[in-house]
């Protein structure tokens, strides 16, 4: 009992009033009815995570057209008159609100859902948004990955590994990721053009790159272990924890 009054108050430490604010709001029944219909709707099917990265503009997206996709963050901005739309868009930067002010340039029409972190301030209402929660970066469970996302879900220093953690609770068999290079070194920017907030966000990327790099493989094993193969289908970069598949054999 004293251990789970610690981490909940631990959790709260890590969050701003405002945050708290925003889950109170967001973190309602009407929300955990929108998880609880999520879980296996895509049982033994295949989805695409769908990175920022600027590799992905040598991928002939289009082909996604017809597949699960998962965006995020700011990716909707590769969206054309070619590559029209994506099935889950997920967004987990509470910077890209407080700092950058994205809510507005947000596609809803593009999308079959918008998975926020719940405790940004979307200030749209929507049926398409559903709100999940996560623990800040110190980690305080111990865990390496979250399949239910009724619960706290694993930072993992990077949105794509929520995304594996949200692909797993829809009950997918395969996962291929693209746009994740973790090369920041080498390769700046994302495949569209940045905010400024993004631009300086992006140097601590680098510092943070291993990190990334790390949960990802965790998360890579752990999905392993449930017999969910996980690949990587980008033409370059550094993610080498999971096999790699050619992108044009995929279709």
């Amino acid at each position: 009992m004293q251990s789970e009054y610690l981490k909940k108050r631990l959790h709260k430490i890590w969050t701003s009033s405002e945050g708290l604010k925003n889950k109170e709001h967001n973190l309602t029944q009407a929300n955990l009815d929108k998880i609880l219909a999520l879980k296996d709707k895509h049982h033994g099917q295949r989805c695409f995570i769908v990175g920022g990265s600027p590799s992905i503009k040598s991928l002939d997206l289009p082909k996604l057209n017809n597949e699960i996709t998962f965006s995020v963050n700011r990716g909707y901005k590769n969206f054309d008159d070619k590559f029209t739309h994506s099935t889950y868009h997920v967004i987990q930067d509470k910077l890209l609100f407080e700092e950058d002010d994205i809510t507005n340039e947000i596609p809803l029409d593009k999308f079959e859902n918008l998975i926020l972190y719940a405790g940004v301030n979307f200030k749209k209402e929507s049926d398409k948004v559903i709100y999940y929660d996560y623990m800040h970066m110190m980690n305080f469970e111990n865990k390496d990955f979250e399949p239910d996302l009724t619960k706290l879900l694993v930072e993992g220093y990077s949105v794509i590994y929520t995304c594996m953690q949200i692909a797993c609770y829809m009950g997918f068999k395969d996962i291929y990721i693209i746009g994740v290079d973790l090369d920041f070194e080498n390769i700046k920017g994302h495949s569209y053009a940045d905010t400024k907030g993004e631009q300086r966000r992006g140097e601590k990327s680098v510092l943070n790159q291993h990190l990334m790099y790390e949960y990802i493989e965790k998360g890579v094993k752990f999905l392993n272990s449930l017999n969910i193969n996980v690949y990587n289908a980008s033409p370059v970069g550094h993610l080498d924890c999971m096999p790699r598949v050619r992108y044009e054999d995929l279709f």
